[in-house]
């Protein structure tokens, strides 16, 4: 969720610094501010939390790795070849994780176009906070490597997953 907003990302680091957890509040307003929707208060917030500005923009460069690692989701080996393509996929809430209700290619290399059917039986993991009836549409970019042996799905942030 961190991933997608920074305001919400700024009010757990808030939480968690007036509950007296100094590092969890540290780490959730860096990547509050590495969040798009970052919202200007946060800086302010974590140079109150430190003391001073110095070292805030190095806490948010090692936070962005982080956001990314989060929308990663591991694929498996689809091909023996480098390909890349991008994707709609529609997902809703299931009783452990994700259920997806719809895969669609948007464009890229046609040797995954096939993929469509492999992103459908992935686990997506924890996407909805409870099962209230929803659905959302995520653009994800499929990445293999045939040197890796091995494809990745990174999922766009949310303003990010518009069709180009």
């Amino acid at each position: 969720m961190l991933e997608q907003n920074g305001g919400i990302g700024d009010h757990l680091a808030q939480i968690f610094e007036k509950r007296g957890k100094k590092d969890q509040a540290i780490k959730a307003y860096a990547l509050a501010l590495a969040a798009p929707g970052a919202i200007p208060e946060t800086r302010a917030r974590l140079t109150l939390l430190l003391g001073s500005n110095s070292g805030i923009d190095d806490l948010v460069a090692k936070a962005q790795p982080e956001l990314i690692a989060a929308r990663t989701i591991f694929a498996g080996k689809l091909l023996d070849a480098d390909a890349r393509a991008d994707f709609f996929i529609a997902l809703s809430p299931d009783d452990k994780s994700a259920r997806v209700n719809s895969v669609g290619f948007i464009n890229g290399s046609e040797s995954l176009r096939v993929a469509a059917q492999k992103l459908r039986t992935i686990n997506y993991g924890e996407v909805f906070p409870n099962a209230v009836p929803m659905k959302i549409v995520r653009r994800g970019t499929l990445s293999c490597l045939a040197k890796a042996r091995e494809c990745v799905l990174v999922l766009a942030s949310a303003q990010d997953a518009q069709a180009r």
